[in-house]
């Protein structure tokens, strides 16, 4: 019988492909309208979705939506209106 040793995360990550964690995914999108945890007022949802991460915040007024990639991180859509 041959040694097997375990994965680390990022072996197992790479194999895999690896999804991004909530807080990656919240991050990317404020990342994309430039913005910090601590500029927006509140953040209303944000949750997997099958591949992506369904987010929603509020900013002064103006409330973001995003679909972020849950595998690259990458914003998919974006909208932005008056909340």
């Amino acid at each position: 019988m041959k040694n097997m040793s375990k994965l680390t995360d990022d072996e197992l990550d790479m194999v895999s492909g690896g999804t991004i964690s909530l807080d990656e995914a919240v991050s990317s999108a404020l990342g994309y309208v430039a913005l910090s945890r601590g500029d927006i007022d509140f953040l209303k949802k944000a949750e997997l979705n099958g591949q992506t991460y369904e987010i929603r915040f509020y900013k002064g007024g103006m409330a973001y939506s995003f679909s972020v990639d849950a595998e690259s991180g990458a914003v998919l859509a974006y909208s932005q209106d008056f909340a």
